[in-house]
């Protein structure tokens, strides 16, 4: 074998490597997951972050991850009156992967200057489809993109 047919065989192993390659779970899926443990098990915040934070690579993801994790465990009552407010649904009738991404996107939109509100909107749809809700993607697009223009009636919280 040549050097420009074992250039050409590494290159396809690399290529088929590449496709094979399982995705790493974004930040926020990470989050939903925990959120979601956090409303079935009623599980300790810090022991839930602690084992499923561990699953990100990177200390910036890490740091968002506890950012966004804590801040809606935080904001949770705040964040559940404006879902109740924009959605014409009964929270207690959502799925909890719903609500969950709805609460993550408010979090996102309402809470996190370094998020800008249609990356917000966006990564909220696109979770609630990674979590197994395409159906309601659309749902979840039309209750969070109101909020963007209407939280000034929120400013008080």
């Amino acid at each position: 074998m040549n050097a420009n047919q074992s250039k050409q065989q590494s290159n396809t192993q690399a290529k088929a490597t590449r496709g094979a390659r399982k995705e790493k779970p974004s930040a926020r899926l990470v989050v939903a997951y925990a959120l979601l443990q956090m409303m079935r098990q009623s599980a300790y915040s810090n022991l839930v972050a602690e084992s499923r934070f561990d699953t990100l690579d990177s200390p910036r993801d890490r740091a968002f991850a506890s950012t966004l994790f804590y801040g809606v465990l935080e904001r949770q009552s705040t964040l559940r009156r404006i879902v109740v407010s924009y959605c014409r649904k009964p929270v207690d009738k959502l799925d909890p992967e719903v609500l969950c991404a709805l609460e993550m996107g408010l979090y996102q939109l309402l809470f996190l200057d370094s998020v800008p509100e249609r990356a917000a909107v966006n990564e909220s749809v696109l979770l609630t489809r990674k979590l197994g809700k395409q159906s309601a993607s659309g749902f979840v697009n039309g209750t969070v993109i109101p909020v963007d223009g209407g939280f000034a009636a929120y400013s008080g919280v």
